[in-house]
């Protein structure tokens, strides 16, 4: 009898672990898509802010991450100013949203990708670095780049410049010259 209870124990001691394994790897397929489907690269880095990992559909080779800082990687342009607020932010240990940086691809061409990140930390409190997300937004700021320039350029025009909608017959957008010529401000007309 002492013999089933101790093979019965074990036995269960046994499933109950392989149970765990098996909610442990649904949890961390379920982490690994979220991720994939939320942002084109996961990374991690050290207490000094060097990148430890880097997955993902990047838009240089990720080998290219490890062990550089984020204002050491290549071809990424930042003023002296963009560099020192960031440094001072990680420093601080805070968390980042959407920290959007230039860069120029190893093609020549320039690109803009979207950071966040959080700060680690280990059990004991002490921190471990941070890990985070990025994404790839060059059509979007291309796209706002464009409609800073057609702002730009409509503003400074001496003609009135009216944009209508077609199908609800109303104003979508009016320069300034529209503005001081019909007596009313940009949000009044639209």
């Amino acid at each position: 009898l002492l013999t089933v209870r101790v093979i019965g124990n074990e036995i269960g001691q046994y499933l109950r672990r392989k149970e765990s394994e098996r909610v442990l790897r649904e949890s961390e397929a379920r982490f690994r898509s979220l991720t994939e489907i939320s942002s084109d690269l996961y990374w991690e880095t050290d207490t000094e802010m060097r990148f430890t990992r880097a997955v993902g559909t990047a838009y240089v080779p990720v080998e290219r991450f490890i062990g550089k800082t984020r204002w050491e990687l290549p071809g990424l342009q930042w003023s002296d100013k963009e560099k020192l607020d960031f440094r001072a932010l990680v420093e601080a240990r805070r968390p980042f949203r959407d920290s959007v940086s230039r860069f120029i691809d190893p093609e020549g061409k320039p690109r803009y990708i979207n950071v966040n990140g959080d700060p680690m930390y280990d059990e004991q409190g002490r921190f471990a670095g941070y890990r985070g997300t990025a994404r790839e937004v060059t059509d979007a700021m291309r796209r706002e780049e464009a409609l800073t320039r057609f702002r730009a350029a409509i503003d400074v025009s001496a003609d009135m410049v009216v944009l209508v909608d077609p199908v609800r017959m109303r104003y979508v957008d009016v320069n300034e010259a529209a503005c001081r010529r019909l007596g009313y401000s940009r949000d009044e007309l639209l």
